[in-house]
């Protein structure tokens, strides 16, 4: 994630991007749920609020720390798959947007995929003709 052409600086365990390594806590973590969570993880607040009413789709978020072996975006060894990276990331963006004022009712977010009809039956579910 970047913002206007620049990354906002971390405060803490509030980060101001989502990429490479900086995830590895959470992602070594067996209950990173509680790790999120006690530490107080997030995304730096762009403190902007949205209408109250505002819907989000995110059609498709690519959780790949080990997308490239050459050139994994993790530092754990050995390398593996990150199972829980998709809920990871929904969490930020999910908490996020929450902080913006959006509703948690009305964030909707999809595992990146090769298949437009996928995303097309999920566009028509959210917004029917």
């Amino acid at each position: 994630m970047y913002m206007t052409g620049e990354n906002p600086t971390n405060k803490d365990k509030k980060i101001g991007h989502l990429e490479g390594s900086i995830l590895n806590p959470l992602r070594a973590s067996k209950n990173w749920q509680k790790l999120y969570e006690t530490q107080k993880w997030g995304i730096v607040s762009s403190e902007y609020k949205l209408p109250e009413n505002t819907t989000i789709t995110i059609l498709e978020l690519n959780p790949d720390c080990i997308n490239n072996e050459s050139r994994p975006r993790t530092k754990l060894k050995p390398l593996k798959p990150c199972t829980s990276e998709f809920r990871i990331l929904t969490r930020f963006w999910t908490d996020w947007f929450i902080d913006m004022g959006v509703s948690s009712n009305n964030i909707y977010i999809n595992k990146t995929s090769n298949n437009l009809n996928e995303a097309k039956k999920n566009l028509d579910v959210l917004f029917p003709n």
